[in-house]
């Protein structure tokens, strides 16, 4: 039979529980573990407090008081907030910088500024030279801010209108051929010639005579259009005209060309769409013509206006 041996009982006179506690459990509290127990803030800052026997009262019951926040008056000491109102601007910028009624009204001067209509006298202004000097600064100041930011919305609004776009050639320019001669457009407009008297040389064809009724359409008069079936226009380029034919022949002339080859070189430099011509010599005479299936007698619309198309 296995013996029992009775273990040792401290006798506490003063109340219930050992009468010692064992070195490593000295200073330490005494917490009892509870699943029910309800976890306390660090800090809160947002509830507001009430008293113990109020009826709604902040502090849960059956919370440990030893784990519970407790302030610290010399951690406080030692806490900073960060600021974060706005700072003052100095006065020296607002100096530099026009105000609303200077830009409304027109500053000094102006309806309700200094001077202008409305405006009452202050008896403190300063009338010595150097607030006057100050004053002229201030104006030059805000016209250089005025001219600044007109330019910058100037520079704004044309960067957003300006479209760039890249037109492709009439002609494709081969790597084989030689250059004889280039002109640059701005030497072209600088070209001044001495034009010499004329000469007609030969009439042929016909022009009818312009209708001027029909600038006069409204929505309330209208013009009837009639259709003249009688009517033929001919587009042909300088070698494949009978009438310029004839006049090489006789030794007329040297050089030959088109109506239409002849604006067009004479409004080269505003032209904005691409064209070519054909530069042929013959014996000692010249033929400006035009390719076959070209644009080249299309009419444009607003070609050389201003804002031409895009």
């Amino acid at each position: 039979m296995a013996s029992y041996e009775t273990p040792r009982v401290d006798v506490n006179a003063n109340g219930w529980g050992p009468t010692t506690l064992p070195e490593q459990f000295l200073n330490i509290p005494y917490a009892p573990f509870n699943k029910g127990d309800k976890l306390g803030k660090a800090a809160d800052f947002v509830s507001n407090y009430a008293p113990r026997g109020s009826r709604y009262a902040r502090d849960p019951s059956g919370v440990n008081a030893e784990f519970q926040y407790k302030h610290d008056s010399k951690e406080d000491a030692t806490f900073q907030l960060v600021d974060t109102s706005k700072g003052t601007r100095p006065k020296t910028e607002d100096r530099l910088r026009p105000t609303w009624n200077q830009q409304r009204f027109g500053g000094r001067g102006g309806r309700g500024g200094r001077g202008g209509r409305g405006d009452k006298p202050d008896p403190n202004a300063p009338t010595t030279s150097s607030a006057q000097l100050r004053m002229k600064g201030m104006q030059k100041q805000n016209k250089r801010w005025d001219r600044l930011s007109n330019a910058r919305r100037a520079f704004a609004f044309r960067r957003t209108d300006e479209v760039h776009i890249d037109r492709v050639a009439s002609v494709m320019v081969q790597a084989s051929w030689n250059l004889v001669d280039q002109f640059e457009m701005q030497q072209l407009t600088k070209l001044q010639a001495n034009i010499p008297k004329t000469e007609d040389l030969k009439w042929a064809g016909e022009l009818k005579e312009y209708d001027a009724a029909f600038d006069r359409i409204t929505s309330r008069s209208n013009t009837r259009v009639h259709r003249y079936d009688d009517r033929d226009f001919y587009y042909v380029t300088t070698t494949d005209d009978p009438v310029i034919e004839e006049l090489a022949q006789q030794g007329e002339a040297t050089v030959f060309a088109t109506d239409a080859i002849l604006s067009h070189l004479m409004a080269c430099t505003r032209s904005v769409f691409p064209w070519d011509i054909v530069a042929q010599r013959v014996n000692n005479m010249v033929f400006f013509d035009k390719r076959d299936e070209s644009n080249f007698d299309l009419l444009t619309v607003n070609e050389n206006a201003s804002e031409p198309p895009k």
